[in-house]
């Protein structure tokens, strides 16, 4: 049976959650528009050391999940490091993004060389040129790529913007040379990224492990070009 005391203790207990709610929602900054009817998801690349690192970003990612709500997540590679048993997958994928997997976010993987015991590390220099005529093709307007662990996003290339997304478990300082074509970069702390697309708009966040904003803006899709100038197609 409740009793004055009892009412007072629950109705303070919620309005401690109700302060603490706020406190994270104000805590948060979203730079993305969040309009109806887009679409929204969550980017991190290189994570899965099982780290505290990777736990923190993970606890980031949370937060902003309730602001953004974001439906899924793309995982760039080197998604599991280490040895890959079971107890690797629950402690370096299952634990960290416990809370995003029981609100239904789902994640969608690539392969990196820590995935695949058959690639080894290293860049290969010709990639991106065997894939540019494809990408201009199809009309590609963004690339997401790890690997490199630290941030970065390349100026345009063709009307095609690169980003690397490394650092969201694995950080080293200066992992990459300054060269003319980095736009921005930040290796000062694990990151992940904000996406969210609305008709022919792309708006991305750069969030750091605390919290941080290090890089948005938004890009506007290239015209797709006219595939049957290509191959008779």
């Amino acid at each position: 049976m409740l009793t004055g005391r009892n009412i007072g203790v629950v109705l303070a207990s919620l309005a401690t959650m109700v302060s603490t709610l706020q406190a994270q929602a104000n805590r948060v900054e979203v730079k993305l528009p969040l309009r109806q009817g887009s679409v929204r998801f969550a980017v991190i690349g290189d994570s899965g050391t099982g780290d505290k690192d990777q736990y923190e970003v993970a606890k980031e990612m949370e937060g902003y999940r309730a602001a953004v709500k974001y439906d899924f997540v793309i995982m760039l590679g080197d998604n599991i490091y280490g040895g890959h048993g079971p107890e690797d997958f629950t402690r370096k994928f299952e634990l960290p993004y416990k809370p995003l997997l029981d609100a239904g976010v789902k994640f969608y993987a690539s392969l990196g060389n820590h995935d695949d015991p058959n690639i080894e590390h290293g860049p290969d220099l010709d990639l991106r040129n065997q894939l540019s005529p494809l990408l201009k093709l199809y009309g590609v307007n963004s690339v997401f790529s790890g690997h490199e662990h630290a941030y970065e996003r390349i100026k345009p290339q063709d009307g095609i913007y690169y980003f690397i997304q490394g650092d969201s478990g694995k950080l080293v300082h200066h992992d990459f040379r300054r060269r003319d074509v980095m736009e921005t970069s930040f290796d000062k702390d694990c990151t992940f990224m904000l996406v969210e697309v609305n008709g022919d708009e792309l708006f991305y966040q750069t969030v750091s492990r605390s919290g941080e904003t290090v890089d948005s803006g938004k890009i506007t899709r290239q015209r797709e070009p006219a595939r049957a100038a290509v191959g008779g197609r």
